[in-house]
């Protein structure tokens, strides 16, 4: 009895030491914010400006952080140069009552397109601007 005793004690302790390591791991595994855990990040050797800022094409990088820091764009009226990729990566909406309202102001026609600023390669020459496209359902609204 003594015996058996023991054996389910050291049984429970073990299992409960393994479980103590190994499910804060699998939580912090599973809530990563990596999409693609599996996928490597690409050094796409992207130009880098005297700010030591990097600039060129999106180059379908799965990464935000594989993108340069200005993105190759073509401004309002033709120029092709260069957004912050923070600036165009923005998202406004993070709670669930943001996107209500986004969703209220772009139905009713009361939203405002954001507009960037396009640069040249340096990151501060300013050459043109570029306006944020209303969804196409919705562009009835704006005319």
């Amino acid at each position: 009895m003594k015996k058996t005793s023991i054996m389910i004690i050291t049984a429970v302790s073990l299992f409960v030491g393994i479980s103590a390591v190994t499910i804060p791991i699998a939580f912090a595994e599973k809530n990563s914010n990596t999409i693609y855990d599996d996928t490597e990040h690409i050094d796409y050797n992207y130009p880098v400006n005297e700010s030591g800022l990097t600039y060129g094409a999106d180059n379908d990088s799965i990464y935000s952080e594989d993108l340069p820091d200005l993105m190759l764009a073509v401004g309002d009226n033709g120029k092709q140069g260069y957004v912050y990729r923070e600036e165009f990566n923005y998202n406004p909406v993070s709670t669930p009552e943001q996107a209500a309202e986004y969703m209220r102001l772009l139905e009713s026609g009361q939203y405002i397109p954001r507009t960037l600023n396009v640069y040249e390669a340096d990151g501060k020459t300013v050459i043109d601007t570029l306006t944020e496209q209303i969804p196409d359902q919705y562009k009835h609204l704006y005319n």
